[in-house]
């Protein structure tokens, strides 16, 4: 699996650019987040902010009692947690009418999370052993756990623009390009969970590697947009505002090592996911190569990993199941405009 910090992203195979160029002059055309932008110049973007992904809870324990077996948390929901993160972007002029445009992300999301199985006389608690008979605390003793997730979202993404000349639009938004781009990502999380019983004995714990990798192609639509209730407020202040739209298919990979006392399991399965988002920008332009723009974007993710444990008692064995995820980025990014400074002024 590909870590950041640890290893090395793979390259993005070619991206065919839509367009060729019409003229070598010094003809202009709009670029969101670069404000007008000539030909031979180029942007480079970096920024940092936060970052939030929705992912599966994990259950890994039981609790069982006469009346049957009822399944508990061993960590709560990790739709509520937030972690920093960083992105840049680089744009590339390519003619009059086209542009390249290689750009990157990254998420550090930590979770740390306690929770009890309480046992009530006749009651046990249990955890699965991945392959065999659950592991279990003797009848009526509670156990206390201690969960720590870390998860990296990262990704890398190459498209061609191919920038729309004259376009009308409407009072809202006015496309300005079109993009067919290359993309990998990963969702890579390690999880630990520690058992004591409530008098401080140890009771063993589990570990978790479960990496996601989506490799796919996408298709945006960038462009300008207007809120018209808005738009005094955002003139009198000089600032501007951008979108991108884009679309794509992925193949997915996801391998899973788990380890508990005494035992462990190793699991893979592939598939194909849909990813879609939006992103939602707001620049104010400081000098002819210098802006600063907010950029948030928002994510769904049809396809991530959700683990089912075994549980001796019902028959389930472990394996990887499959739900949808939601992901959104906000982040403050430094524009700043390459190339020759005759470019930047008319």
């Amino acid at each position: 699996m590909l870590r950041i910090g640890h290893y090395t992203a793979g390259i993005i195979g070619a991206v065919a650019l839509a367009g060729f160029a019409q003229s070598a002059a010094a003809q202009e055309f709009n670029v969101p987040g670069v404000a007008t932008t000539k030909v031979g110049q180029a942007q480079l973007s970096i920024g940092g902010g936060v970052g939030r992904l929705d992912l599966p809870d994990i259950r890994f324990g039981y609790r069982s009692s006469p009346g049957g077996n009822r399944e508990y948390t061993n960590s709560s929901g990790f739709e509520d947690e937030f972690g920093g993160g960083v992105e840049g972007e680089l744009v590339v002029p390519w003619g009059s009418s086209t542009a390249i445009a290689l750009g990157g992300f990254w998420t550090g999301i930590d979770q740390k999370d306690g929770v009890r199985c309480e046992a009530a006389p006749g009651q046990s608690c249990e955890i699965s052993n991945l392959t065999g008979t659950n592991l279990t605390a003797s009848p009526g003793v509670s156990l206390r756990e201690r969960a720590k997730r870390d998860v990296d979202h990262w990704g890398t993404q190459l498209e061609g623009r191919y920038y729309l000349e004259g376009s009308a639009g409407n009072p809202i938004v006015n496309a300005t390009y079109l993009a067919l781009g290359g993309d990998i990502r990963e969702i890579n999380q390690d999880t630990s969970i520690n058992f004591s019983t409530l008098g401080g004995i140890d009771g063993g714990s589990y570990n978790e590697t479960l990496d996601t990798s989506y490799y796919g192609a996408y298709l945006a639509i960038g462009g300008e947009y207007e809120l018209p209730f808005f738009q005094n407020v955002r003139d009198g202040l000089g600032l501007e505002a951008g979108f991108k739209a884009y679309a794509g298919v992925y193949g997915v990979d996801s391998d899973y090592n788990g380890r508990v006392p005494g035992n462990s399991l190793g699991l893979s399965t592939d598939d194909t996911a849909f990813i879609g988002g939006l992103t939602l920008e707001t620049r104010k332009q400081f000098t002819p190569r210098t802006s600063v723009s907010l950029m948030s974007t928002y994510e769904y993710i049809s396809w991530v990993p959700e683990m089912q444990y075994s549980n001796s008692n019902t028959g389930d064995v472990t394996r990887i199941d499959d739900t949808d995820a939601f992901a959104s980025r906000t982040m403050l990014r430094l524009n700043i405009g390459l190339g020759p400074e005759g470019l930047y002024y008319d």
